[in-house]
């Protein structure tokens, strides 16, 4: 019985590891969607500039069509590190519930 306790509680860390892991990879996708939304509203507002040589407009009009189709990517992204999230989170509770179904026998 100590045995088995001993490798549930091992299994039950090792899940609560990736558990924090990915939601730490969550928390650095979101903070990249937020800095390339930044980058592409400075880069809109300077468009606004009547005076740009076209070719700076030119790169602008690139950058956020770049800065677009990078969220897409990061949201796309963002949402599969969500469910992987939530199937450790409920992988990590099941695992829990065990636990403690062995220690009160």
């Amino acid at each position: 019985m100590n045995a088995e306790v001993s490798a549930l509680q091992k299994e039950v860390d090792i899940i609560h590891m990736r558990l924090l892991r990915a939601n730490k990879e969550l928390s650095d996708i979101s903070h990249k969607i937020k800095d390339n939304r930044n980058i592409r509203e400075r880069t809109q507002i300077a468009l606004c500039d009547t005076e740009l040589p076209v070719l700076d407009a030119t790169f602008k009009n690139a950058l956020i069509e770049s800065c677009r189709n990078t969220n897409t990517c990061l949201e796309l992204s963002f949402a599969d590190k969500k469910v992987s999230c939530e199937k450790l989170e409920l992988q990590h509770t099941k695992l829990l519930k065990k636990l403690a179904t062995l220690l009160t026998q």
